[in-house]
């Protein structure tokens, strides 16, 4: 029974040795499979195998010991080189299939693999056969079966230590021999590697502008192409309408081609004129462009830029204002002659004539002054007055930029509106156009004639509202835009910046609004005449302040209240109006300061009341006094009789006295003033208007000289 035990322990005992024997072997094999197979991976990733090579080595240091290794060595090598195989050759297998075969490294992967397999059959078939003979003897102890599966296992281990460090040992050789025959890198240089790529951005570079190069140059050649053939095109279709050349000697050939230096005349002109010349061949543009050109060219050529635009904007004026009929046009228009002597007034706007009108005005405007410059052969002064300009002012005019002074005033038919290319004559000191057909509106531009001093446009019809520029103007000394009845406007604060302004004419216009203080500062001023507008407000006491006033016209607007005594300092006026305005009051005993007041005193049509002062009387000089249609009251001073004693220049100066309508007036007329003669001598301040004469009311309370008087006389 002990046996039997002893026996069943053995075989128990033998059959799990067994178990765990062949456990541990396949956990061996198993091992080596993934080392092959993770070699086999790392080549397959291109993965370098210098790790995998030193884990071979490791394990072939380990296998030296062993007596049998050169055996198995010598077996491995003889089994792969019996092939003769090479990378990527076909072969026959040993179950006689064609295979292609790997390279060395794939081929050791794969001879290991199979190695491995036959070992692990070999292994398995021993151990079986070893089970089976220990489960068949029963009777052998613990003891043999032990030694009999240690045996196994020693025979087991001798054949693996035998076999694989001589599988990898050729291994190794191989795959070190083939990374060894694959070409090698060469080493990267990071300073050439920069040069390199700079140089290629560099060629890149070149490359993109010399293409873009050649598009832009190409653009360009096809834009001239274009050009010349527009050109080209024009000069043919101009030659076909030009009769044939007549015959010349070679001297009268212009020695330049003439079509492009007629082009080059072409750019010198404003795009208007161009517009003009292509439009309309019988526009005054055209007309004035087929004069310039056919000329000699080669007397042209020597002018300078401004010559040539003063030649064609005098012949546009010429044209466009009918200069066939003008009153005088001598020379205009000779090529033989200098443009400077063709015809032109000898002053400026009609000053002889208006002097007599307005004393002292336009005396600004050098009259003597020679009509071009005699170095430049520019134009200075251009006076075409009273010369019958029919139509308008053309654009091109405003060529002769040289221009210090433009008159074209007394022009009966010549047309407005002033073009605004006027703000082109910066150099201009002087604009004379007045009494002219039709003035349409002042141009803005104006402002810009910083130099102006004297300005004339009376008398035009202009219509709009004044531009606000002109107050701008502050080196005026002459300020006329008088009748102009459709122009508005009101009288800017600015007026006080002209400190050179003397005459400052702005009657029968549509001005509204105050007179503004800030007139008073303006101490040069001479001649005021506001007359006929709108004019509202009081007047004001600054223009006590004009010493130097001589004519004061604020007559028919709507001023009002009373007159400041200030007027009194103006003792250098010469006439004095308020007349048709709603004036109050009393009449300041002042205006008998006015020792110079000469022409007339008129508070006509007004409101004013009391008594007339005596100190009219003082005026000895006065010719006209007239305060009619008032409400003035009491008797007539008898120092107004003493203004027929004896004037200063040996006979009475007085030859109008009216005081009609003055309804309050009472008693008799001093008998002195019976003696008026009502003879008037007209002059350009006084136009000696009638009626003439001793003018009053008989009733039966005011009475005298001719309009008897009487008494009702009481019982």
């Amino acid at each position: 029974m002990n046996n039997q035990s002893q026996t069943e322990d053995m075989t128990n005992g033998g059959s799990t040795n067994i178990s765990n024997n062949n456990s541990r072997l396949r956990k061996d094999l198993s091992n080596s499979a993934a080392t092959n197979s993770r070699i086999l991976q790392h080549e397959k990733n291109q993965i370098p195998l210098p790790s995998i090579v030193k884990q071979r080595q490791a394990s072939n240091a380990m296998a030296e010991n062993d007596s049998d290794n050169t055996r198995g060595a010598t077996q491995v090598s003889n089994y792969y080189n019996s092939a003769e195989l090479t990378p990527g050759a076909w072969s026959a297998d040993q179950d006689g299939f064609m295979t292609q075969q790997a390279p060395a490294p794939l081929r050791y992967c794969s001879f290991v693999r199979r190695s491995t397999e036959l070992a692990k059959t070999e292994d398995l078939n021993d151990s079986n056969q070893a089970a089976d003979r220990r489960m068949s003897s029963t009777s052998q102890g613990r003891r043999r079966s032990s030694i009999s599966h240690d045996k196994v296992l020693s025979e087991k281990n001798k054949r693996r230590s035998t076999f694989l460090p001589a599988a990898n040992a050729i291994a190794e050789n191989q795959v070190t021999s083939f990374y060894a025959s694959l070409p090698k890198a060469e080493e990267l240089d990071p300073v050439m590697g920069d040069r390199n790529q700079e140089e290629h951005k560099q060629q890149r570079r070149r490359k993109t502008h010399f293409i873009l190069g050649t598009m832009v140059l190409f653009v360009m050649v096809a834009i001239v192409a274009i050009v010349l053939g527009i050109v080209l095109s024009k000069q043919g279709k101009e030659n076909d309408t030009k009769e044939p050349p007549t015959s010349a000697t070679p001297t009268d050939m212009p020695s330049q081609n003439p079509t492009s230096h007629d082009d080059y005349i072409m750019s010198l002109l404003p795009e208007h004129s161009i517009l003009g010349i292509q439009q309309n061949p019988e526009s005054p543009q055209s007309k004035a462009w087929q004069w310039l050109i056919e000329q000699d060219r080669d007397s042209l050529q020597i002018f300078s830029d401004d010559r040539i635009l003063q030649k064609y904007a005098l012949a546009t004026l010429y044209f466009a204002t009918e200069g066939e009929s003008w009153t005088h046009n001598d020379n205009w228009l000779n090529r033989s002659i200098h443009e400077c002597e063709w015809y032109t007034k000898q002053e400026f706007g009609m000053t002889s004539f208006l002097s007599g009108l307005y004393p002292g005005a336009f005396q600004e405007v050098q009259q003597t002054a020679t009509i071009c410059d005699p170095d430049t052969g520019l134009y200075h002064h251009l006076w075409l007055d009273q010369n019958n300009l029919v139509g308008a002012l053309p654009d091109e005019l405003f060529l002769l930029t040289s221009l210090s002074s433009l008159s074209a005033s007394f022009n009966k038919e010549l047309k407005g509106p002033i073009p605004s290319q006027i703000g082109q004559l910066t150099q201009l000191e002087g604009l004379g156009i007045s009494f002219i057909s039709r003035g349409g509106s002042i141009p803005s531009e104006i402002d810009v004639l910083t130099k102006l001093n004297s300005l004339a446009l009376f008398g035009n019809n202009h219509d709009g509202t004044m531009p606000t520029e002109l107050w701008q103007l502050s080196n005026l000394q002459t300020f006329s835009l008088i009748r102009n009845q459709n122009l508005k406007g009101m009288i800017s604060t600015e007026i006080g910046n002209f400190q050179f302004l003397h005459h400052f004419n702005l009657g029968e216009c549509d001005m509204s609004g105050t007179i503004p203080s800030e007139i008073g500062q303006a101490t040069a001023l001479e001649w005021i005449t506001l007359h006929a507008n709108g004019l509202s407000g009081n007047v004001s006491s600054e223009l006590g302040r004009l010493a130097r006033l001589r004519i004061l016209g604020l007559f028919e607007n709507a001023l009002e209240g009373a007159l400041p005594t200030e007027l009194g300092l103006l003792t250098s006026s010469l006439v004095m109006s308020f007349r048709y305005n709603q004036l109050t009051d009393h009449v300041p005993s002042e205006l008998g300061l006015l020792s110079n007041l000469t022409f007339s005193l008129v508070l006509a049509n007004n409101s004013l009341s009391g008594q007339i002062p005596s100190e009219v009387g003082l005026l000895s000089n006065l010719g006209e006094i007239s305060l009619e249609n008032n409400y003035f009251s009491g008797p007539v001073p008898d120092q107004l009789g003493k203004l027929l004693l004896q004037s200063e220049e040996g006979q009475p100066a007085l030859h109008t006295l009216n005081i009609k309508g003055n309804p309050f007036l009472t008693g008799t007329v001093p008998s002195d003033l019976c003696n008026i003669n009502g003879i008037c001598q007209p002059n350009n301040l006084d136009p000696c208007e009638e009626p003439y004469g001793l003018l009053f009311d008989c009733s039966l309370t005011f009475c005298g000289c001719s309009c008897s008087c009487f008494a009702i006389h009481l019982p």
